[in-house]
């Protein structure tokens, strides 16, 4: 649900800072002494919104950008890239030399290939993306941990996944990343369980939100600090079957449907929700 159009940088005036930072030892995140918590941050903003202070709220946790490139002031939070579809090649294959140093342990595959608006992708070219460029973190990152793609969760969503693994049996992803929108926490738990059943493979649920469908009342305050956050966020916490999450809503210009999940302010203060969020394995 998230493009990232606004995280395009000049790639020769990142590779200098990168090469100047990495020389100083000043980019190197710190290895981390326990593991590291299921809740992270979807991040698609800028130095300026602050990270520094999601890091020092978040603890021992984990981040990714919507993009193949880290985020200054978040060196405490292990970084998770994404290859986001076939527009951010090029990006990818110019930050992953780097990830060794970044102690890279996990990457995400293309973001929603079932919507138009989104990497837009049928399943064979997926299969080629991943084939022909994905799986080299393989050999550039020993024991990396590969994601699949991150559908939405429309029924095309799951058939994707099921098509991808039927065009490409021998590229199989270490665990299966999805998004879901919607307003009924029990059925995001009956979706997290069914993929669950049908992938055999952990999850990581990289994008959620309360977000009313056509004919749906809007979701209230109340109900996503309540209820919604009961079913999804702590539910997930207790689920095996889920070894990561990240809820969508930390910016400060949310998009209408899911404004009122948002974890950080317009002033990129943190709201209730967040420091809900930041603390909920400790609750």
């Amino acid at each position: 649900m998230f493009s990232p159009t606004k995280l395009l940088f000049t790639s020769t005036f990142l590779l200098l800072a990168l090469g100047s930072a990495l020389s100083n030892g000043r980019c190197v995140r710190r290895t981390l002494t326990s593991t590291v918590r299921k809740a992270g941050l979807a991040w698609p903003n800028w130095a300026e919104d602050h990270p520094e202070t999601w890091a020092g709220y978040m603890g021992n946790s984990w981040y990714y950008t919507w993009s193949a490139w880290w985020t200054g002031g978040m060196e405490d939070l292990e970084f998770v890239p994404i290859l986001w579809g076939w527009d951010m090649l090029g990006d990818f294959q110019g930050a992953f030399p780097f990830y060794t140093q970044f102690d890279v342990k996990y990457a995400l595959f293309v973001n929603e290939p079932n919507n138009a608006g989104q990497s837009n992708m049928n399943a064979e070219s997926g299969c080629n993306l991943w084939t022909q460029h994905f799986e080299q973190l393989r050999t550039v990152v020993p024991r990396i941990q590969l994601g699949s793609a991150a559908p939405d969760n429309s029924p095309s969503g799951k058939q994707w996944l099921l098509d991808f693994d039927a065009t490409c049996p021998e590229n199989k992803p270490d665990f299966i990343a999805l998004h879901w929108y919607g307003t009924n926490h029990l059925d995001f738990q009956a979706y997290i369980l069914d993929m669950y059943q049908t992938f055999q493979k952990p999850i990581w649920v990289t994008e959620y939100a309360c977000s009313a469908q056509s004919g749906e009342a809007e979701c209230t305050k109340e109900y996503i600090e309540g209820d919604f956050f009961t079913g999804t966020t702590t539910w997930m916490i207790g689920r095996p079957e889920v070894t990561r999450f990240s809820e969508f809503g930390a910016m400060p210009n949310l998009p209408a449907s899911t404004i009122a999940n948002a974890l950080m302010d317009s002033e990129g203060g943190i709201t209730d929700l967040g420091v809900l969020y930041a603390n909920s394995e400790n609750l």
